[in-house]
């Protein structure tokens, strides 16, 4: 279980527009983030909802550090010490010319030795079903297996944080929820601080212990916060809640 939260003070960013844009009539600076400050509970899963372009992706680039903010502050809640991160990205990520099982060896390396590395890469393989694939390469796999490797990666790395680039967004509906439970079973299992970015509201009640919505205009701010009540293993869209939070949830996406 992570012990590590994440606080976000009066973090500004803004992006600068080349000078074709400039020349159109567009701002030389467009305004994502203006004096923004939102706080991310240790252990729980997070999730950071709005429409696309709101700047979802860029928030979880500036707390993963690769890019930087003009003004505020990102840090560990808890103590001193920076987190660490592993990241579920959009598409899998797999290194074509490594196995799944050296691709997970790979990014293990510099934390283990060789024979831990292939342990724990092993052992979270079989966690998501791919025990009898570790010798296969990614262009031998399905999409759905791969994003499956791809999860086993991010919790295999011994990180303090979750970050998650809507790892399901190009996944079929099937696939898609398989995935979640897939994710959720993982989670329970080892409750990591996990961000988790989406445009899809059905994903945030699912796996969203926390729900952050940004808001369509820039610069982006939260217009609500909704704290998910049910249990992760209790959570369906059929429930009462889920329904509830739905309603909500559409009602502020669709203004």
């Amino acid at each position: 279980m992570s012990e590590k939260g994440i606080s976000i003070e009066n973090v500004s960013f803004a992006y600068e527009n080349n000078r074709a844009a400039a020349s159109q009539g567009c701002a030389e600076r467009e305004l994502i983030f203006d004096n923004f400050s939102m706080e991310l509970p240790a252990s729980k899963v997070s999730v950071i909802l709005g429409p696309s372009g709101c700047g979802k992706t860029t928030l979880l680039n500036l707390v993963s550090g690769l890019l930087n903010s003009e003004d505020g502050s990102i840090s560990s809640m808890n103590n001193d010490e920076q987190n660490n991160f592993s990241v579920l990205f959009q598409e899998p990520r797999l290194l074509p010319w490594r196995n799944i099982s050296r691709n997970i060896e790979l990014v293990l390396k510099k934390h283990y030795g060789a024979e831990k590395a292939r342990e724990t890469a092993g052992h979270y393989l079989k966690l998501v079903g791919l025990e009898k694939f570790t010798e296969y390469f990614p262009a031998q796999l399905s999409g759905g297996m791969r994003q499956r490797a791809a999860i086993a990666r991010a919790f295999a790395f011994p990180a303090d944080t979750i970050l998650m680039d809507e790892p399901f967004q190009a996944l079929d509906l099937g696939l898609k929820i398989n995935l979640t439970s897939l994710f959720t079973k993982l989670w329970v299992e080892d409750r990591r601080t996990s961000i988790f970015v989406t445009h899809d509201i059905n994903e945030a009640i699912l796996l969203g212990d926390e729900i952050f919505v940004l808001s369509g205009q820039r610069p982006a701010e939260v217009i609500e916060h909704i704290s998910n009540p049910e249990a992760h293993q209790e959570r369906n869209l059929e429930s009462e809640t889920s329904i509830n939070i739905e309603k909500k949830l559409y009602r502020l996406l669709t203004v």
